[in-house]
C-alpha cells in the first residue's frame, strides 16, 4: 500500500494555498503603472501617512485600479497590501534598511520590456515555501513543496482531463496540491465531479482540509474562501495570457484551455519544477533570487537613489499615459493626441509634455507586448487586436486602413505614400 501524499492537520499552520487577492486581474500593463506610482512613493512619501494612503488609493481609482477610493476596509492593511502582492510576484523586495526596491524582473516590468513574459516567470516560479507563504498572517504549512501555478498546467495538460479545467475544479489542487506526489489524488477527485459528483463530496474533512488559522470556522465562509482562491489563481494565470477561456461550456460552466502559444515557456518551466529558491526566511535574498527573471543570480549592487517626488496631478498624468499608450498603440502623434485627452482633465500641454517626456522611451516596447498579448490571446482579445493593426497599418502610411468591426462593407485598398527598400 502507498504511502499517503498528503499532509497531517496542524492547527497552527494552512494547507490551503493562498494568493493576494487586493488586484485579481494582474494584466501586465496594470503592474507597469502600480510599479510606477507606489515605487516612486515609497521612496519619497510617508507611507504610514494617511494623506499620503488616501492619494494613491485615489490614483489607483481613477485609472480603474481600485474601485472606489472611498469604500476600502478600515481592518485592510492599506497600501501594504500591494507591496505584499509585489512582492509575492518578485517584483520588488524590501531591504535591511525597511526601504523597497526592484528585483530584476521588477525593473524590467516597470520598464515596459516583455512585461507578459515577465509576468509569465514570476507566476511559474512561483513556489511553497516562500518569504510569502512563511509571511506571519499567511502560514502556509511550510511542508508544502509545490509550484501551484505549475501544477494546474500539469493538470491542464492531462488527457484524462480532456485539456481543460474549470475555476470550480481549480478547487481541488487549492486544497490538496501539498506536493507533486498528490497528482493523482486531484485528479481523480476532478474526474469524480465531472462524473456528477458536488465539490463538497470530494473534500475529505472540510473542517481540517479547508482550515486556515485566521478563519472564523464556519464552514460555508471556508467553502467561499477555497472558491475565491481558486478563482484568483485562475484570474492571475488568464492575465498572464497562459490560460484562455474557451467559447465551448462544459456542464453551464466556463471552462479554460492553455494557451498553446506559450508551451515553450511552459515546457521550459516545467523542466526545472524541482528547483527552488532556498532560504526563505532570508526574506531580501530569497526575493532577489526569486525575481531574477533570466539571469542566474542578483548581483547588482543596489545604491539609494534621491526621486523627485511627484505631485498628485503629475502622477496621474503618467499613469494616464501608460494607460493611453495601451489603449491606442501605434498612434501617428501620440503627444498631441494626448495632451488634448488630459487637456480635458485642465491640465496644460507644457505640463503634460513635461510629465510625459521621461515615458515616451518606453512607447515602443509597451506597444509591442500589448500587441503580442492581443495576438496570443486566443481569439479573446480580436477586437483590440484589430484595432491595434489598423492603427499599425495608418503608422506605416497605409492611411485608408479602417477597422470595419462588425460593418459590411467592401474591402478598401491599402495604399501608401511612403516608399520601403526592398
Amino acid at each position: 500500500m502507498s504511502e499517503n501524499p498528503l499532509l497531517s492537520f496542524d492547527k497552527n499552520t494552512r494547507r490551503v494555498w493562498m494568493f493576494p487577492r487586493n488586484i485579481r486581474n494582474i494584466e501586465p500593463w496594470k503592474l507597469h503603472q502600480i510599479l510606477t506610482v507606489l515605487m516612486e512613493y515609497v521612496q519619497t512619501s510617508d507611507m504610514s501617512s494617511q494623506k499620503v494612503q488616501d492619494l494613491l488609493y485615489s490614483i489607483l481609482a481613477s485609472i480603474g485600479i481600485k474601485r472606489d477610493a472611498m469604500l476600502r476596509d478600515p481592518k485592510s492593511g492599506g497600501m501594504r497590501t500591494y507591496f505584499a502582492q509585489l512582492e509575492c510576484l518578485g517584483l520588488v523586495y524590501k531591504t535591511s534598511k525597511k526601504s523597497y526596491e526592484f528585483t530584476i524582473a521588477g525593473e524590467m516590468m516597470r520598464d515596459g520590456i516583455e512585461p507578459q513574459k515577465v509576468l509569465q516567470f514570476a507566476l511559474l516560479r512561483h513556489q511553497y515555501p516562500s518569504s510569502y507563504s512563511n509571511g506571519q498572517n499567511i502560514k502556509i504549512d511550510q511542508r508544502i513543496k509545490i509550484k501551484p501555478f505549475i501544477f494546474i498546467l500539469m493538470l491542464l495538460h492531462d488527457e484524462r482531463l480532456a485539456a481543460y479545467i474549470t475555476s470550480e475544479e481549480i478547487q481541488i489542487p487549492v486544497i490538496y496540491g501539498h506536493n507533486y506526489n498528490c497528482y493523482e489524488a486531484c485528479l481523480t477527485k476532478i474526474l469524480e465531479m465531472r462524473a456528477g459528483k458536488d465539490f463538497s463530496q470530494v473534500v475529505d474533512n472540510p473542517s481540517d482540509d479547508l482550515y486556515t488559522p485566521r478563519g472564523s470556522g464556519i464552514l460555508r465562509l471556508a467553502y467561499n474562501n477555497v472558491s475565491d482562491i481558486a478563482n484568483t489563481a485562475k484570474n492571475y494565470l488568464q492575465a498572464a495570457g497562459l490560460l484562455i477561456c474557451d467559447l465551448q461550456k462544459a456542464s453551464g460552466k466556463e471552462r479554460y484551455v492553455f494557451n498553446e502559444a506559450f508551451e515553450d515557456v511552459y515546457i521550459s518551466e516545467l523542466e526545472k519544477k524541482d528547483e527552488y529558491v532556498r532560504y526563505p526566511e532570508n526574506k531580501e535574498s530569497f526575493q532577489r533570487a526569486y525575481g531574477r527573471y533570466d539571469k542566474a543570480k542578483d548581483t547588482r549592487v543596489i545604491q539609494p537613489k534621491k526621486r523627485k517626488q511627484s505631485s498628485g496631478a503629475e502622477t496621474l498624468i503618467q499613469l494616464k499615459c501608460i494607460e493611453y499608450m495601451k489603449d491606442n498603440p501605434f498612434s501617428s502623434d501620440f503627444v498631441a493626441e494626448y495632451c488634448n485627452e488630459m487637456g480635458t482633465y485642465g491640465f496644460s500641454k507644457d505640463l503634460v509634455t513635461e510629465v510625459i517626456n521621461p515615458l515616451l522611451a518606453r512607447k515602443a516596447t509597451l506597444e509591442e507586448s500589448v500587441y503580442l498579448e492581443y495576438a496570443n490571446s486566443g481569439g479573446v482579445k480580436a477586437t483590440e487586436f484589430e484595432k491595434a493593426t489598423t492603427s499599425l497599418l495608418k503608422s506605416l502610411g497605409f492611411n485608408r486602413a479602417i477597422w470595419i468591426g462588425n460593418k459590411k462593407t467592401r474591402p478598401v485598398r491599402l495604399e501608401t505614400t511612403k516608399t520601403y527598400n526592398q
